[in-house]
């Protein structure tokens, strides 16, 4: 496929019809129309179907857009890479991230990392394992700062821990199970996951180490919000970090429910993508990462 090939494809897909792209990137629809044409020859398959609605991906064109996006955000990074070594303070950064990284790590990173590339902006985003690892393999991110891949990996990705947090048990003020110590009771208990459907609750080794049979969540939610507004009212049991118990339980309605957790916890890591090399300022904002988990490991050794 010829480069100029690229733009033309992804300001289709984002237009949805050919006389919108054609205004989008200045060329008139039928010069678009013909260099869709010999697009598709170059590749071999058809890449849209064009209607009187508009243009549509084919299945095929879905990956052909997919990567060419993927060709667009490297050929920025590459135009951001060279200005930020000429001294320019320019470009973005993507970043997803877990709760315990938007309390605990975010914070302070962005207000060191703001005051040295004051012209670099930050994207940040909540999600949640595997889904957030997509935006590394698709260059829509450049970290993910959360639980890392499972024990067998994620092909392409390189996780480097910075810290390990402990789990803590949290429902509301008023439930029946706040004052529980018992794990048996606990088995009765609704439960409410953080994280996507599919996803192996943090609560299950708790429940299982304790000879209990782990239920499947009855709430689930990317939003730690939606999570507490609806513990503060009701006798869901949700699993949290440990570390974010203190701004949690100053904030919110909840309570800890008071059994012994054990050695259950979470690994957090840095991960990002092994192939994409990482502008000046995205290894600076890395190293703020590290620094801050540090900080954060010194201040509680537990």
């Amino acid at each position: 496929m010829h480069p100029s090939h690229v733009e033309l494809i992804v300001a289709i897909a984002d237009a949805g019809s050919l006389g919108a792209a054609a205004r989008r990137i200045g060329k008139t629809q039928p010069a678009l129309t013909k260099a869709l044409k010999r697009a598709e020859e170059d590749v071999g398959v058809q890449l849209f179907y064009r209607g009187a609605h508009g243009a549509h991906m084919t299945a095929d064109g879905a990956r052909v857009v997919e990567r060419c996006r993927r060709i667009l955000r490297d050929l920025d990074a590459l135009a951001e890479d060279l200005a930020q070594r000429r001294g320019e303070l320019t470009g973005q950064i993507g970043v997803v991230v877990s709760p315990l990284a938007a309390m605990k790590i975010i914070p302070p990173v962005m207000a060191r990392f703001g005051s040295r590339f004051r012209g670099v902006r930050v994207q940040i985003r909540g999600g949640h394992a595997p889904k957030a690892f997509a935006a590394l393999h698709s260059a829509e991110a450049d970290f993910v700062i959360g639980p890392g891949p499972s024990s067998g990996g994620e092909p392409g990705l390189i996780a480097e821990p910075l810290l390990r947090t402990g789990l803590a048990l949290l429902t509301g003020a008023n439930s029946r199970y706040a004052r529980t110590t018992d794990p048996k009771i606990l088995g009765e208990a609704p439960w409410a996951a953080i994280g996507p459907r599919g996803r192996r609750p943090y609560y299950a080794d708790f429940l299982e180490a304790n000879g209990i049979a782990a239920k499947e969540p009855v709430l689930l939610s990317d939003s730690i919000l939606s999570i507490l507004s609806v513990l503060e009212s009701s006798d869901l049991v949700c699993s949290f970090p440990s570390l974010v118990l203190p701004e949690i339980l100053s904030r919110w309605n909840v309570v800890q429910v008071p059994v012994e957790m054990g050695p259950t916890g979470v690994d957090i890591a840095l991960t990002h993508a092994r192939g994409r090399i990482l502008t000046p300022a995205a290894m600076a904002f890395g190293d703020l990462v590290h620094e801050e988990s540090r900080r954060l490991r010194d201040h509680n050794p537990g």
